[in-house]
C-alpha cells in the first residue's frame, strides 16, 4: 500500500530527479529567478526551502550538508553569504512560484519560480 508515500515523481527514476533539483536549485540560486513547468516547480520549492533552512545556520555542518546536496562550490558560497542573510528573519515562504500559462510546444503548464526578498 502507499500510505503517506505522497511525493511527485516527474516520470524519472531516483537518481534522475534528485540531479534535475540540484541542477534546477544551482539555477535558482545564481539566477534568482527561472522558468520551468510547475510540476518540477512545486517540487523545487520544498527543496529549495529546507536548503535555505539549512544554509541560515552557516556552520561547518550546514555547509558539508549543503555541498553533498548540491555540488557546486560557488553556488553554496553565495547561498550562504548572500541568500541566507536576505531570509535570516524568515521562516518559510523562500520561494514563489507564478503561473505563465503554456507552453507553446507541448502545452505543459509554465511557472517562474523566484527567490523572494
Amino acid at each position: 500500500m502507499r500510505h503517506r508515500n505522497k511525493r511527485f515523481k516527474l516520470n524519472r527514476d531516483s537518481d534522475h530527479r534528485k540531479a534535475l533539483l540540484r541542477n534546477l536549485a544551482i539555477s535558482l540560486f545564481q539566477n534568482g529567478e527561472i522558468k520551468t513547468t510547475q510540476a518540477k516547480a512545486k517540487v523545487l520549492r520544498s527543496f529549495v526551502d529546507r536548503l535555505i533552512n539549512v544554509s541560515k545556520k552557516g556552520d561547518l555542518a550546514s555547509r558539508r550538508y549543503l555541498l553533498a546536496n548540491i555540488p557546486h562550490k560557488p553556488t553554496v558560497n553565495k547561498l550562504i553569504h548572500e541568500w541566507a542573510s536576505k531570509f535570516q528573519n524568515k521562516k518559510s515562504g523562500f520561494c514563489k512560484i507564478f503561473k505563465l500559462g503554456w507552453r507553446q510546444g507541448d502545452k505543459a503548464d509554465m511557472a517562474l519560480v523566484r527567490l523572494a526578498s
